[in-house]
């Protein structure tokens, strides 16, 4: 790593001091990242100075084409940072033919090579004017049930419930009162 013509060794040499004592200083060293993949060594420097702490904070994400999935996404499933169509790996594509695109699987979270990992209600179970919806999550996202009276357009949907925070398992939610109304369940982020 390097920055401004210096490199990450010269730039965490800064210890001040003052007989035995060392005082710890920080450094920023920003470094552009080549395929979304960043690579930190750590070797021996001036009298066994160390580190304790590192962090490492996303900018941006890398797009090497332009059908919205990032480059560390698809080089994570793929193996390569462009969509090919060989593979069916383009954003449009369906790699595991479970009717979503890896573009959505993206935005859901799920597997694109794994059929069985999709974002979809698995469950809706009635119980008089009461209606309890299931759905898988992915942890780390927030999901909110909708419904609607009618899916003539336009369509209003309307959030039912409070929002519910992804634990990587089975989601359910209770709309009460629904009755005959349409649902869906939507990722908030």
């Amino acid at each position: 790593m390097s920055s401004s013509g210096k490199s990450s060794a010269d730039q965490f040499r800064r210890l001040r001091r003052g007989g035995r004592d060392e005082h710890p200083c920080h450094a920023c060293v920003t470094n552009s990242v080549t395929n979304s993949q960043l690579k930190i060594l750590f070797t021996p420097v001036l009298d066994n100075a160390r580190a304790s702490g590192i962090q490492v904070v996303k900018l941006a994400d890398v797009f090497s084409d332009t059908d919205g999935i990032p480059d560390w996404w698809r080089l994570a499933y793929f193996g390569h940072a462009l969509g090919q169509a060989g593979d069916m790996s383009r954003g449009g594509d369906d790699a595991d033919g479970d009717g979503v695109s890896n573009y959505n699987e993206f935005l859901a979270g799920t597997d694109p090579l794994n059929a069985a990992s999709v974002f979809k209600i698995s469950q809706i179970l009635v119980t008089g004017t009461n209606v309890q919806v299931s759905w898988p999550t992915t942890t780390n996202l927030i999901y909110q049930l909708q419904g609607t009276g009618s899916l003539n357009p336009p369509v209003s949907w309307a959030n039912i419930g409070a929002t519910t925070n992804a634990t990587g398992g089975l989601a359910t939610q209770m709309d009460f009162g629904g009755g005959r109304r349409m649902g869906r369940s939507i990722i908030v982020w």
